[in-house]
């Protein structure tokens, strides 16, 4: 159902393969957790200082599998929700509307970004400042609270 594709613009993304319905779960990733004290010393200072997203109890969390691969769009075709229980911490991603295959799935990362977006209309309103929307702050999209079934997905 999905598959990954680089191009020159915006490097690596994640692509349906195929036709997808509204309210589809197209990934459940698992995260790698860091503290506070180990993120500040270490992480912040690599490439995963791109790549994290801050989790509900202040720790920074790593989205495994295509977590970390899908683009960011103003316009974003897929949504996506925390999943913290402490036995298995996930990110859920789900489609919003019908995709097409060859479309580019794409979330929403936040109205302050640290890049340039390639696409004109995904700039972020001059006006905002980081304080306003913490680059990757999840706390902002949803979480869950409660464990639900396991659902298998393909890739």
């Amino acid at each position: 159902m999905l598959h990954i594709k680089y191009t020159l613009s915006r490097g690596r993304g994640v692509y349906a393969s195929a036709s997808i319905e509204p309210n589809t779960v197209v990934e459940r990733s698992p995260v790698l957790l860091f503290s506070k004290e180990e993120y500040a010393a270490y992480g912040k200072h690599t490439l995963l200082d791109h790549y994290t997203f801050n989790w509900p109890d202040g720790r920074m969390a790593l989205a495994l599998g295509l977590g970390s691969l899908f683009n960011h769009s103003s316009r974003p075709n897929t949504s996506f929700s925390i999943k913290p229980h402490e036995d298995e911490p996930t990110i859920e991603y789900t489609v919003l509307r019908r995709v097409e295959p060859g479309e580019e799935l794409c979330i929403f990362y936040a109205h302050s970004l640290w890049f340039t977006p390639d696409d004109p209309n995904d700039a972020p309103p001059a006006a905002l400042t980081e304080e306003d929307d913490p680059p990757f702050d999840l706390l902002r999209i949803s979480v869950d609270e409660e464990p639900e079934d396991t659902v298998e997905t393909s890739a």
